[in-house]
């Protein structure tokens, strides 16, 4: 990733091909990791015991790069499918942003084809482009055999998916915005659903598929994985439809030219996943379990050694970044492999034992659907396990330092006023509602600078500081930065409840803090008129 930021330095298109290279890399070595421990446990010698004789051997064995050919696309597809790929461009561009600055020539503007003629075209012919050249890499691969060529392929599909990513996307949204315009959008009949159905849907888009997506389709799919690598002895699309006549032999050519995906990502993919579907709900829920278990522990480790760092600036976060991936891509990484192994080795032994002869037992019935309910139980502890949002909240008083950034903050008093006096100058600001003026200093004694945001918060009611004076203290290194806030407040908020809420505003942070400050204000604190409030900011050596 960090040599895919130094190139684009030359160009920005040239950060699409290492990207790519960087992600089958990262594929092959997962598929690798896959292939040792399915030779391990025997998988290889088990999976041809237990095939049908018409199965196919797709000679899987016979080297590395031939068992690369096979799995890598629809590995890439699946990949793509859960986000991961999703996941490489936007590190890509918040590593570029820390690199290039938040401003200016920028790697999105130099990669966004609405800034000009040149680079649309450049995008609109790097995608057709990249299509054609897979569709005919995949057609000079069938004919040749050459394990190269088909590994070209999986790089000139995942530079495709990159393209999309990092400039293409935004030519899918202009076209959206162009057609909501056009009065054809109007003609298209729009339902008014009833709340209830509004409510319930949002419920399930909100809430139940995130869940679901997360926790229990992804260890699914990685099963699905294994079962690729592993190998499923299935039937491609070309084996399936050679018997057929004419008319099949014309709709799997053209499905060959327009959607080859199909044979070549989806269909192992599918067949893969219906293999692993066939263990049975009891068998896959504990596995969901497990295997969520150990994300979940790697997540809270990761967590804890963040907690333990406490608050850094951007740049450190982004020289740490790397060593924090090591928990979730090594550790909790290498102890999922081995369960994907067992799990898979277990289905194909289950597969070899004969089907039970009649329906199932009452008493089997009863225990499976107890077991089905324990899952559900332990799965729903693990959603509610989930760490969340890295965010350690301290809570300090008037007067007093708290820690935060790596600096310290203190807020050093509390005025109220029905009117503003600005100095210098004299301007005058009033309002029906309550002026809030806190000042407040930031200290920062490290190498880098801190900015600090501000809130006043009330249960619900959140109130940012206005433009009369300061809206955020920046400590530069060695400096103090003291400043005025000053918030408009509704009345009845004034009381007990108040409180000032101190947070860094960096645009990279892997651990967030804030410091919650109740201001000790009681209901019917005094209001004074024309309340004076000096909008600079004082800065003094630390």
């Amino acid at each position: 990733m960090f040599l895919a930021v130094e190139v684009s330095r030359f160009s920005a298109w040239l950060l699409i091909p290492v990207l790519a290279l960087g992600v089958v890399a990262r594929l092959a070595t997962v598929v690798l990791a896959l292939r040792a421990v399915a030779t391990e446990l025997g998988a290889p010698d088990l999976l041809r015991r237990v095939a049908p004789a018409e199965a196919v051997d797709d000679d899987r064995d016979a080297g590395l790069a031939r068992l690369m050919t096979l799995t890598l696309l629809p590995f890439l597809g699946i990949y793509a499918a859960f986000g991961y790929v999703n996941v490489f461009a936007r590190d890509v561009v918040i590593l570029a942003t820390y690199s290039y600055g938040p401003f200016g020539d920028t790697l999105l503007s130099r990669l966004n084809p609405l800034e000009s003629g040149t680079t649309a075209a450049i995008t609109v012919a790097l995608a057709i482009g990249l299509f054609v050249s897979r569709r005919l890499l995949d057609r000079w691969h069938e004919r040749t055999g050459r394990a190269w060529i088909g590994l070209l392929a999986v790089l000139v599909e995942a530079s495709g998916l990159f393209v999309v990513l990092l400039s293409g996307f935004r030519l899918w949204e202009q076209a959206q915005l162009w057609l909501g315009e056009r009065r054809l959008a109007q003609w298209v009949p729009r339902i008014d659903l009833p709340d209830l159905l509004d409510q319930a849907w949002a419920f399930v888009a909100g809430t139940v598929w995130p869940v679901f997506w997360d926790l229990v389709s992804q260890p699914i799919a990685w099963l699905a994985l294994a079962a690729l690598v592993f190998g499923s002895r299935i039937l491609s699309l070309d084996q399936l439809w050679h018997t057929g006549g004419r008319t099949r032999r014309v709709v799997l050519q053209a499905q060959e030219v327009v959607l080859g995906d199909v044979n070549d990502k989806y269909l192992p993919a599918w067949v893969a996943l219906r293999l692993v579907l066939r263990a049975g709900v009891p068998f896959l829920g504990a596995f969901v379990l497990l295997f969520s278990t150990l994300r979940l522990a790697g997540e809270w480790t990761t967590r804890a050694i963040v907690a333990a760092i406490g608050g850094a600036p951007a740049g450190t976060w982004i020289r740490l970044d790397p060593f924090l991936d090591l928990v979730p891509d090594v550790v909790v990484f290498s102890l999922q492999l081995a369960l994907l192994g067992a799990a898979y080795v277990r289905i194909l032994t289950l597969r070899a034992q004969p089907a039970p002869a009649g329906p199932p037992a009452p008493r089997r019935r009863m225990a499976d659907v107890g077991v089905v309910g324990a899952l559900l139980v332990a799965i729903t502890a693990l959603v509610l396990l989930n760490p969340g949002e890295r965010t350690a909240v301290r809570t300090s008083a008037v007067g007093q330092s708290a820690p935060l950034l790596g600096g310290r903050v203190v807020v050093d008093g509390v005025r109220l006023g029905s009117s503003l006096a600005l100095t210098p100058g004299s301007s005058t600001a009033t309002t029906p509602l309550v002026f809030v003026v806190v000042e407040a200093t930031a200290v920062r004694p490290g190498a880098a600078p801190i900015l600090v945001g501000a809130d006043l918060v009330n249960g619900a009611h959140t109130y940012h500081a206005g433009g009369w004076a300061s809206s955020t203290l920046t400590a530069e290194p060695g400096f103090t930065q003291t400043g005025q806030l000053v918030f408009e407040v509704q009345p009845a908020d004034i009381g007990p409840g108040l409180e000032l809420h101190l947070s860094g505003l960096g645009f990279l942070t892997s651990y967030d803090e804030v410091v919650r400050v109740p201001l000790g204000l009681a209901t019917d604190a005094p209001v004074t008129t024309a309340l004076p409030v000096d909008p600079t900011t004082r800065k003094a050596v630390a």
